[in-house]
Parts: structure tokens; C-alpha cells; sequence
């Protein structure tokens, strides 16, 4: 049985969370919950998989325990914006929701903690604005899954046979699918990484993705899918 994302992310910060913010990351996760769908480009699935290079991330490169926790509480919640107030920036619309939303709680918040939370969620799509710890192991950890395999994967997987077991079930699918892998290549060939572990884990993926596009070109020219 596939677990539940919500679930795991929950159980993922909880573990990473100091005690005297658990309360305040209930309350507030029970909210965030309802809002993320579990699927698609940014739902909770993408939310789990960057919550775990959070953990990646600050494990190998030997965070302090008080910098990992910020950053997968806001990562757990850093993609809530999108599906508030679509067409808006939702980086701004998520800090937003969150500063309300703590407001709401004030007698049960650690203000210092949740503002770091905060300014991470803001600033999670300004690269050059990126000036502390939290904030840059959340860049990270998000554009390591937004140009990453696994996201191919559910894209390709849904791209097809809806209820199918075939990876790419229409000869249609292989185009995009080449090009985006393509794309992705590219973007991590040059993109800005922060952290150690977060080049280390680029350089690896990029050899899966160059890997996975040769087989899709070479499976699609000899037993074309169609």
C-alpha cells in the first residue's frame, strides 16, 4: 500500500522539530494539509520529496539541529501559496498565509522561529535574496526536485494510460518527455547550488537524467511505443 505524503511529512518534521514548536506545527499543518493537493508538480508529493533533501542536505553537510528544523518546517509548507491565490507570486501569497495564520495561534508560537520559517517560505524563489543558513538549504532542496528525476517520473507516469501500467503508453508522450528531460539536464548543468551535498546530489542526477534520456531514444528508435 502506497503511504499517505501527508502523513510522512508530518512524521518527517515532527522528528526534525524542537517540542516547544510542536503544537504550533500541528495546528498549522492540519491547515496547510487541507490546502495541498497530493499530487501534481508542487502538491505533496513534491513537498515530501524536498522535505527528505532537506534532511539529506543537512545531514551531510553537518547542520545544527536548530537550522535543519527551520528549514523542513518550511519546506513542509513552502509551495502552500500556490494553491491560495493562483496567478499571484506564491512565495509572498504562502508567507502571507503563514503570518496570518501564526497570528491566529500567538499564544502558542516561538515568534523568533516561525519568522525564520517565514522568511525562508518568502525568499525560497530569490536566489540572490538567499542570505541565511535555512534559506539556502530550502533553494536547494527545492530546485533538487523541481529539475529532478522523480518528477519526470510523475509526469511521464500521468502523461500516459491513466489506470495503465505502461511508463509511456502513447508515442506522443516520448517527444515532450525527451525534451523536458533535455531541459532538465541543462538546468542542472548550470544552475547555483548553495550547498555541498546539494552539488553533490546535482552532479549525480545529472548523469540519471543523461542516462534515462539515452535509453528513452533508444528504446523509442527500436520498439517504438506506438
Amino acid at each position: 500500500m502506497t503511504k499517505n505524503p501527508f502523513i510522512v511529512i508530518n512524521k518527517i518534521v515532527k522528528n526534525n522539530i524542537n517540542t516547544k514548536h510542536l503544537a504550533a506545527w500541528e495546528t498549522i499543518w492540519r491547515m496547510a494539509s487541507l490546502l495541498y493537493p497530493r499530487g501534481g508538480s508542487h502538491g505533496a508529493e513534491h513537498i515530501l520529496i524536498v522535505c527528505l533533501n532537506v534532511i539529506d542536505i543537512c545531514t551531510k553537510d553537518f547542520v545544527s539541529k536548530e537550522t535543519k528544523s527551520i528549514a523542513v518546517t518550511a519546506a513542509a509548507l513552502h509551495d502552500i501559496g500556490r494553491f491560495i491565490q493562483a496567478g499571484k507570486n506564491h512565495a509572498n501569497v504562502g508567507a502571507v498565509w503563514l503570518r496570518t495564520t501564526c497570528m491566529n495561534i500567538d499564544k502558542i508560537i516561538v515568534r523568533d522561529y516561525w519568522d525564520k520559517v517565514l522568511s525562508s517560505i518568502q525568499l525560497h524563489s530569490a536566489y540572490d535574496q538567499c542570505t541565511q543558513e535555512y534559506h539556502k538549504i530550502l533553494w536547494d532542496a527545492d530546485k533538487l526536485d523541481s529539475t529532478g528525476y522523480l518528477g519526470l517520473l510523475r509526469m511521464g507516469m500521468r502523461s500516459g494510460e491513466l489506470e495503465g501500467t505502461r511508463f509511456l503508453s502513447i508515442d506522443q508522450n516520448v517527444a515532450p518527455l525527451k525534451d523536458e528531460l533535455q531541459n532538465k539536464i541543462a538546468l542542472f548543468t548550470r544552475a547555483h547550488f548553495f550547498t555541498r551535498q546539494g552539488r553533490v546530489i546535482a552532479k549525480t542526477k545529472v548523469k540519471i537524467l543523461t542516462f534515462a534520456l539515452q535509453e528513452i531514444e533508444y528504446l523509442h528508435n527500436y520498439f517504438p511505443l506506438s
